[in-house]
């Protein structure tokens, strides 16, 4: 079963990387008209425990979001932004929704005790492969670096997998508190004048026969683009959360296989990048 599809936009923007004070350092596609409204954001990475059984702490990933900040330099002038919406659920059902400027990708690696890193990889990219290759080399070196943080004394197991995501929020100041803030920056506020429509006879994703004969029930929440065609892009299918490996080897087969109207800002298609929850759940015959 398919359940409401929560998004947002991505279009590819000049950007200059600068200290937390660099004000507006961000332009909208040439396409899309400049807005006069504008809101603070702040761009910034976290890390997070793929496998929470190994009792990672906060306090450790918040040391291993700070390495990796340190370690991360991007040159101007581009990288893919994703227009977030701006406060979701407070618009007016008769009022356009408006949206700002952000970053959005996921990366994991593996760390061991008394080991080198590895499994170092793009989980989702941000179609630039500029930005995927700085967070790759920031993480390999943040991981080698004399000043990284050893492997937790008192985490069970030798080894964890994490992962590390980097994205924006508005906010007034560096949100230091959730770790690992690269810069400010002043984004224009857009119009969003059509969402992304699924076209016409999109099935929901097979049912396991072997999950079915043995009564089992699941769900899977996906992450992914769909590119202005329309088309889910490959690279950026990524599971947020899943009860059953099965169920994620059908919703990814079904994701490849939807086609889109494209999203549009100001009457120009851009890409999107789609929260889709999808549901498993046996009907009696």
């Amino acid at each position: 079963m398919l359940r409401r599809i929560t998004w947002v936009l991505a279009v590819v923007c000049p950007l200059r990387v600068g200290d937390a004070q660099t004000p507006d350092s961000l332009r909208p596609a040439a396409c899309i008209p400049r807005s006069s409204d504008s809101v603070i954001a702040a761009a910034f990475i976290r890390v997070t425990a793929f496998d929470t059984t190994q009792g990672i702490a906060g306090a450790y990933l918040s040391l291993w979001a700070g390495q990796i900040n340190q370690q991360f330099h991007i040159s101007p002038p581009v990288v893919l932004s994703v227009l977030f919406k701006e406060d979701p659920g407070k618009t007016p059902p008769d009022t356009q929704a408006t949206g700002y400027f952000g970053f959005f990708g996921m990366y994991g690696l593996t760390l061991h005790r008394g080991k080198p890193a590895e499994n170092i990889q793009t989980l989702q990219t941000t179609l630039n492969p500029a930005v995927d290759s700085a967070l790759l080399r920031a993480i390999h070196d943040g991981a080698a670096a004399p000043g990284a943080p050893p492997f937790p004394e008192r985490a069970r197991g030798d080894a964890a997998t994490l992962r590390v995501r980097l994205w924006s929020f508005r906010t007034k100041g560096p949100p230091t508190e959730r770790g690992g803030a690269l810069f400010r920056y002043r984004s224009p506020l857009f119009r969003i004048v059509q969402e992304a429509r699924p076209l016409p006879g999109l099935a929901p994703p097979r049912y396991p026969e072997e999950d079915r004969r043995a009564g089992k029930e699941g769900m899977v929440d996906m992450i992914f683009v769909i590119g202005v065609d329309g088309v889910p892009v490959e690279g950026t299918i990524l599971v947020e959360r899943a009860t059953n490996l099965p169920f994620v080897a059908r919703t990814v087969e079904a994701i490849r296989s939807y086609r889109y109207s494209p999203a549009r800002v100001a009457g120009c298609p851009v890409a999107i990048l789609a929260f889709q929850p999808f549901d498993f759940r046996l009907v009696p015959p």
